[in-house]
Formats: C-alpha cells, sequence, structure tokens
C-alpha cells in the first residue's frame, strides 16, 4: 500500500514529467539511428550505381566524370567513417536513457 501511495505521489509530482521525457528521448534517438543508417545505404547504392554507368578506365572518362567519382569515394569513406563514431554515440545514450530512468524511479518510490 506504501509504495502505491509513493507511484501515486510520482505520477502527480512535475519531476513525473522528465520520466515520461525519457520515453519520448529513447524514441527519438531509435529513429535518428535508423534514419542515419538508412542514408547512408542510399547513398552508397546511388554513388555506386552513378560510378558503375561511367566508363571504367581514368583515361576514358571526361575531368567531370573524374571528379564525381574522386567525390563520390571520398564522400562515401567519410560518411561511413562518420556513421560508425554516431552509432557509437547512439548505443551509448540508448543504453544509458534506461539507467536514467531507473535512477528516477528509485528517487522518487
Amino acid at each position: 500500500m506504501k509504495a502505491n501511495q509513493k507511484f501515486k505521489e510520482f505520477e502527480e509530482a512535475e519531476d513525473a514529467l522528465i520520466f515520461e521525457m525519457l520515453i519520448g528521448a529513447v524514441f527519438a534517438l531509435i529513429i535518428g539511428y535508423a534514419a542515419m543508417n538508412i542514408g547512408v545505404f542510399i547513398n552508397g547504392t546511388v554513388s555506386d550505381s552513378l560510378v558503375k554507368s561511367f566508363p571504367a578506365t581514368i583515361a576514358s572518362r571526361t575531368a567531370l566524370q573524374n571528379n564525381s567519382v574522386s567525390n563520390l569515394r571520398n564522400l562515401s569513406a567519410d560518411l561511413s567513417g562518420n556513421t560508425k563514431m554516431m552509432s557509437t554515440a547512439y548505443l551509448i545514450t540508448i543504453i544509458t536513457l534506461p539507467l536514467l530512468a531507473i535512477v528516477m524511479i528509485k528517487k522518487f518510490v
């Protein structure tokens, strides 16, 4: 009975709003993580298709085609490296938020 009363007090407290925001933050992180990975996949697929549509040898391509291939390869490599770092940050944050929720529940109950 005492635990139920404490939980009711927690729900009525303004601090419960922070707990509810944690749920939204977790969903925002998951959606952001998925969108980032889908974007990288689309970029890589379009880049690969475009590079394959150009002639295979450097000598048979125009200067614009060579610049395009060079830029697409650099962009893909940089985007891949950045995505790995951001994925690590997303995962750490996703793991930390439930721990924060547990701490908040322990604080109020």
